[in-house]
């Protein structure tokens, strides 16, 4: 299954943001470039089953990073995948029990930290592991 969305809103761009905040001295705040824009982007998902009432499943999605996201909680770049299990295995046929693996990645590389050249410039590594029941 394949899927395309588009939001469209007042939203800033990140890199006008920043030239904004070194034209100005300012920190860099998306509020006064905010102009009507679009955001796009797609998702796909595939499951296959393995056995009767057992499947995997995997989805991916990806969306314009350049863009400050309009929905509430957003993702630039998403995997996922897992296993999953239909109730009739143990006596409840309209219940899924699934588990999906999913795991965030994350580096960035700030070139004037806090706003001060004088530091020099930092790379940041993250990882972010998330679990659900």
């Amino acid at each position: 299954m394949v899927n395309g969305f588009l939001s469209r809103g007042r939203m800033g761009s990140f890199q006008d943001a920043i030239d904004l905040a070194e034209l100005t001295g300012n920190a860099a705040d998306t509020t006064p470039v905010r102009q009507y824009r679009s955001r796009g982007g797609m998702t796909v998902a595939a499951e296959q089953q393995i056995v009767p009432n057992v499947a995997v499943f995997a989805r991916a999605g990806v969306a314009n990073g350049q863009i400050e996201p309009y929905e509430y909680s957003d993702i630039d770049q998403t995997v996922a995948g897992g296993l999953s299990l239909k109730g009739k295995l143990w006596g409840r046929p309209d219940d899924t029990f699934a588990i999906a693996w999913r795991m965030t990645l994350d580096y960035q590389f700030i070139a004037n930290p806090a706003y001060n050249r004088d530091r020099g410039s930092v790379s940041v590594i993250g990882i972010r592991l998330h679990t659900q029941f």
